[in-house]
């Protein structure tokens, strides 16, 4: 029920420490409204973690987004400032950055290079930075609440946010959207299916299928 939805968005907004959080359909779905949402579009650059989820960057280079890698320390497998700094250029419109399972990367660092920064969140849900939850350092961030993520419902995802503005402008792409709703065994046997697929020997070739862009 809506009513249900806009509880638990105040509940995960205040837990994340930030005013606004709009459950969406995946944590994919989520990066994919925050990059329209800063109105990011084909030729703008965006700086990624060398290292991350492969599915992710189709997601972005399909709309034409030139993608940027950025180096990973060798202890962290997460982006440094210094690594993003030497990324940036006069087309970057942002960074994102992973705090890669579960561990933070140095998000307030990052803050400071004067670019908006997308907080992957994935992995990291309760997890914080000198007691500030991540989530709340950057532009937006993105949580995953898949069945192999620590906070699982079986699917879906959160955008979460400090700037009311952009909070509105997803509210409003989301409007515009038709709805529909899978019932919550459905939702189960579909991760089974998944999850089966992922651990079968199949996965590495279809993945290179599927994603690997051409």
């Amino acid at each position: 029920a809506a009513a249900e939805v806009a509880a638990f968005e105040d509940e995960f907004a205040a837990a994340m420490g930030v005013p606004h959080a709009c459950a969406v359909a995946s944590g994919r779905d989520a990066l994919c409204l925050i990059v329209a949402a800063l109105g990011i579009v084909a030729g703008d650059e965006i700086v990624v973690p060398a290292y991350t989820l492969g599915e992710l960057l189709p997601l972005l280079g399909g709309r034409g987004i030139v993608l940027v890698p950025a180096d990973v320390d060798g202890d962290s497998y997460n982006v440094s400032v210094a690594s993003v700094r030497a990324a940036l250029s006069p087309r970057t419109r942002a960074v994102l950055a992973v705090h890669l399972l579960g561990a933070p990367c140095d998000v307030a660092g990052l803050c400071q290079l004067g670019v908006p920064l997308i907080e992957d969140c994935a992995h990291a849900p309760g997890a914080s930075v000198a007691g500030r939850p991540v989530g709340s350092f950057g532009v937006a961030a993105l949580f995953s609440l898949e069945a192999n993520k620590a906070l699982a419902a079986f699917g879906g995802g959160v955008l979460a946010t400090r700037d009311a503005a952009l909070a509105a402008r997803v509210r409003a792409m989301l409007a515009g959207r038709p709805r529909g709703e899978w019932p919550a065994m459905k939702k189960m046997l579909l991760k089974w299916v998944e999850e089966a697929l992922v651990r079968s020997p199949m996965y590495a070739p279809l993945a290179r299928l599927m994603f690997g862009g051409g």
